[in-house]
């Protein structure tokens, strides 16, 4: 197995992008969610489709989720190898496609976590 550390992204100003969303779901999806992640957690970088797929021509990936007619994805990157970092949440009811517009987003929250990393990593046990 190849297990990775899960951070969530943390922006300038607190806020948990991802994890403010997770606290918004019910207790089902909440918990469809949360084993979602604890799957990417144990298998990395070899976590694979129906579950998860790389963005093409980006260094993000995505965690793919389906509640009824919603189609969910939490976008991530890896960082260092040996973390995934949460960064960004894209609800699409009619298409898999993610917007550039949200790519761009997310790719921009990878910029300012790598320059600081601490900053920008929420700091709690969020998964027990």
């Amino acid at each position: 197995m190849c297990s990775v550390k899960i951070i969530f992204f943390q922006d300038s100003n607190g806020s948990v992008p991802v994890l403010d969303w997770i606290k918004g779901l019910n207790k089902k999806d909440k918990a469809k969610v949360i084993d979602r992640i604890i799957l990417l957690s144990e298998r990395g970088h070899t976590l694979r489709r129906p579950h998860a797929d790389s963005i093409r021509g980006s260094d993000l990936y995505e965690l793919r989720l389906r509640f009824k007619k919603v189609r969910v994805r939490i976008l991530y990157f890896f960082f260092k190898g040996k973390s995934t970092v949460l960064c960004h949440v894209v609800s699409r009811k009619k298409t898999d496609k993610i917007p550039q517009v949200e790519i761009n987003r997310a790719l921009g929250k990878r910029g300012i976590f790598i320059k600081n990393p601490t900053k920008h990593s929420y700091g709690k046990e969020v998964l027990s």
